[in-house]
């Protein structure tokens, strides 16, 4: 039993990425650059007060572009900084770690040409920022925002010129700045960018300048089958339960309703981004004291669908991981206070959408909310983290879908009509000889015929006789599946004195990796209930777990699939 479950754990790990040996690869590896740049940064502490510093900046960044339009970049800022406090001239040494999405405004309203010489890109980020003061080596971590635009001056294939203008909004308390809440520093730098793979995209677009010709549009859609800005929009609500934990096993004395609403576009397969707002309360001790806080946590997130990093896009994938990160602001209202907290906050979490039909999903996301305590009023631990899990529907408007590259491949593709293969994890329990054979029907459905038996090993004898049917989402002998079976089983145990027989039905799910063209690896898990008849362990109705494959499958026989 025990190799039986770490069998099932490495069959579930292995289902759960998409074989890149099925498929075509994305081009993940595609459209990468990083860049280095140094200039100048002051700091603006209020409207009311003039430039101070300047300071020496320095950055780095490493991104990739996702479409012909947008694209996300890491980087790190620093370096040090001046500014006049209480009279005195103070000088911080810090470092912002961020995460910036970029928006090429040339390729968005005039397409996508490489040979572009000049090109204006707008950023928006959120991050990190450590700080150490000069003259008492205190040390400080906030989250900040950075907004600004880059102005790209093409060299060649490889490399670039680059001018960013920005500036980095954090709260005051990570300096010694005393003037306002909100501490801003604009800063310019110049610098090189270095094209790390090839920058280019896999559909043709003539290089001409100035707006797109009806034949260029053309082309762009037959490659993502939408307008890049306004198709692939969704709007998603949720409702669920959150708590509070500040560290150890400090959780709240019990869950609070959670609300979701957000709003958001794929730009590619890949990535995406959405605006968003959660709340609505929460409940937490203060003491002896249980304290009830209303809030509402304002954001917007970088999305990533890690199917379709492995594997090409599939508009009729049922199930899709999506990991969310983002950056806001928390507004929160104590129970009994009139008072209001603002602070920046963060976002974390696994979105799970699951297709009900080309408009609608079902969603299932947790995820974190880190903030700072001091928006709810709390001492102790800075931080305050609130764990959160909702559920509810996402419907997708404007026009859906980027080039399907599987489907067409499907569409065209020979099918395999039969497969025999053998279960290897029944081999390991007490050497039980089995047999699988399909046939398939079509193109989404197939027989399915199974045979057991273990030949009295270890006083074991059981037969097993299963027949029905396969269900293949996206076609036979390929991918995920479900199947239901009617199965008939006689047991004899010498060593405990049971035996009798079985009938039942099976319901199973798994995936089918493709190893080479005739050669697949099916991956999954069944269970099953019935009726039991026997002398010594009586009648009656049963409900019991039945295999776990891990079938290794000879596949034969082609048929074209057509439509």
């Amino acid at each position: 039993m025990r190799r039986k479950l770490f069998i099932s754990a490495a069959a579930f790990l292995l289902a759960v990425l998409p074989s890149g040996a099925q498929w075509t690869d994305y081009t993940f590896t595609d459209n990468w650059f990083g860049g280095v740049s140094v200039g100048a940064n002051t700091t603006l502490g209020s409207l009311h007060q003039p430039l101070q510093g300047p300071g020496t900046a320095l950055g780095f960044s490493l991104g990739k572009w996702t479409s012909p339009s947008f694209g996300v970049r890491a980087g790190l800022h620093g370096v040090r900084n001046k500014f006049e406090t209480g009279g005195q001239n103070a000088v911080d040494f810090f470092a912002f770690a961020h995460a910036d999405a970029l928006w090429n405004l040339q390729n968005e309203f005039f397409g996508y040409n490489p040979n572009r010489p000049f090109e204006a890109i707008p950023f928006m980020g959120f991050g990190v920022l450590a700080t150490r003061t000069g003259s008492s080596g205190a040390y400080a971590l906030e989250l900040a925002g950075v907004a600004g635009a880059l102005g790209n001056y093409r060299i060649n294939d490889k490399f670039g010129v680059n001018l960013e203008l920005g500036g980095i909004l954090s709260r005051t308390s990570a300096w010694t700045y005393t003037g306002s809440r909100v501490i801003a520093f604009p800063y310019a730098t110049l610098g090189m960018e270095f094209n790390l793979s090839e920058i280019s995209f896999p559909y043709n677009r003539p290089v001409r300048g100035g707006r797109a010709t009806e034949a260029e549009r053309k082309s762009y859609e037959e490659m993502y089958l939408s307008d890049e800005f306004k198709g692939n929009w969704f709007f998603t609500a949720a409702g669920g339960v959150n708590t509070v934990w500040r560290g150890g096993s400090a959780f709240s004395t019990g869950t609070s309703p959670a609300v979701s609403l957000s709003f958001g576009k794929w730009f590619t397969p890949v990535f995406g981004a959405r605006a968003a707002l959660n709340g609505i309360s929460n409940k937490l001790y203060q003491g002896e004291v249980n304290l009830f806080n209303t809030f509402l946590f304002a954001h917007a997130d970088v999305l990533m669908n890690v199917h379709n990093i492995f594997s090409p896009y599939r508009s009729d994938r049922i199930w899709n991981a999506v990991p969310a990160a983002g950056f806001g602001v928390v507004a929160t209202v104590q129970q009994g206070s009139r008072g209001r907290e603002l602070e920046f906050g963060a976002l974390g979490g696994l979105l799970n959408t699951i297709r009900l039909s080309p408009q609608m999903d079902l969603i299932v996301e947790p995820g974190l909310i880190l903030s700072r305590a001091s928006a709810w009023r709390l001492g102790g631990r800075p931080v305050l983290t609130l764990p959160y899990g909702t559920l509810g529907l996402n419907y997708n408007f404007g026009r859906q879908g980027f080039r399907d590259e599987v489907q067409e491949e499907n569409r065209n593709r020979e099918l395999q009509m039969f497969s025999i293969g053998t279960n290897l994890v029944d081999y390991a329990d007490l050497v039980t000889i089995n047999a699988d054979f399909g046939m398939a029907l079509s193109r989404h459905f197939s027989l399915e015929l199974q045979y057991r038996v273990n030949p009295g090993i270890a006083d074991k004898n059981i037969s097993t006789y299963s027949a029905g049917f396969r269900f293949w989402p996206w076609v036979t002998f390929s991918g995920w599946w479900i199947n239901a079976l009617g199965q008939y089983q006689d047991y004899s145990m010498q060593e405990s004195g049971s035996n009798g027989s079985r009938v039942g039905g099976v319901l199973g799910f798994g995936y089918c990796i493709m190893l080479a063209r005739h050669l697949n690896l099916d991956l999954g898990v069944s269970g099953w209930a019935g009726y039991r008849m026997s002398v010594t362990d009586g009648d009656g109705g049963f409900v019991r777990a039945d295999n776990i494959y891990c079938t290794l499958s000879y596949v034969f026989g082609r048929k074209q699939s057509g439509k």
